[in-house]
């Protein structure tokens, strides 16, 4: 799940068993998306800028194996893409937050 607004404010997951893992503030409007059997997290575009002269994540875009999409924030003109390789996928996050999102590395793992 994503809260974004102007910035991306917090990236959740909540696993199988419903434990949810949070990092990032309650601002922005929430969105989420639940997988289906079979799928997973293959791509994840992200773009960041300054804000109070640090750095943020400012966009978030996941893509599934389907092709489904959760996205939030502004995108700007520093962006990457991170694509899990072959017959991984992204299954976690880590990073640094306090309001907003500042960084964020991510998790794979063997399908």
């Amino acid at each position: 799940a994503l809260r974004a607004g102007s910035r991306v404010d917090q990236m959740s997951v909540t696993l199988s068993n419903g434990t949810t893992l949070t990092h990032g503030g309650t601002g922005g409007t929430a969105s989420s998306l639940t997988l289906a059997s079979g799928e997973y997290v293959t791509t994840a575009y992200l773009c960041q800028a300054q804000k109070d002269g640090r750095t943020r994540i400012f966009y978030a875009k996941f893509t599934t194996s389907t092709g489904r999409t959760l996205a939030g924030g502004t995108t700007t003109s520093d962006c990457v893409t991170r694509t899990a390789p072959s017959g991984w996928q992204i299954a976690g996050f880590h990073g640094r937050t306090g309001d907003e999102v500042d960084k964020v590395g991510f998790i794979y793992t063997q399908r």
